[in-house]
């Protein structure tokens, strides 16, 4: 495919589609999810992606609800793992990507933003510019979808 001419300069070499597995984690990395793994399956209802990577640029959406959780362990903010590639490294010039979000069902805390991670795979969870959430904020009735994210995310890799 070539885009505004036919040489090598104008073609679109690199673009892929795939799906990608997103997951709770903590910012020490430590969480668990009633004594699981917190990548552990069967701790979510929903926990799906898509992504599209056009060259540098990539644009995920994903799902994400808990399913069953009664307890909680880790330290750190709350944040989400398992972006399909890795994060460029943030500079002046290349700001990290700041991506909308639709969430619920947390224990008094509503995330609306989801930032990633300079040169990671993981994505910072916020309400606001410093609305941080702990592991404390995971609503833990263990009934149903709890703890709902889903959102567009968009970054550039290395």
């Amino acid at each position: 495919l070539h885009l505004g001419g036919t040489g090598a300069a104008n073609a679109l070499d690199d673009y892929e589609e795939g799906l990608w597995t997103p997951y709770y984690t903590s910012q020490n990395g430590n969480l668990t999810l009633n004594g699981n793994a917190s990548n552990t399956a069967s701790m979510y209802t929903t926990q799906s992606g898509s992504y599209v990577k056009i060259g540098k640029k990539v644009i995920c959406h994903m799902s994400i609800a808990t399913n069953g959780v009664t307890s909680h362990a880790g330290s750190g903010n709350l944040w989400i793992a398992g972006l399909p590639f890795t994060t460029s490294t943030t500079t002046s010039s290349n700001p990290r990507g700041v991506n909308g979000a639709m969430a619920g069902r947390f224990n008094s805390f509503t995330p609306d933003q989801l930032v990633c991670n300079s040169n990671a795979t993981t994505l910072q969870i916020r309400a606001g510019f410093e609305g941080y959430p702990t592991r404390s904020n995971l609503d833990t009735t263990g009934s149903g979808n709890r703890n709902v994210i889903e959102a567009l995310i968009v970054y550039e890799i290395a």
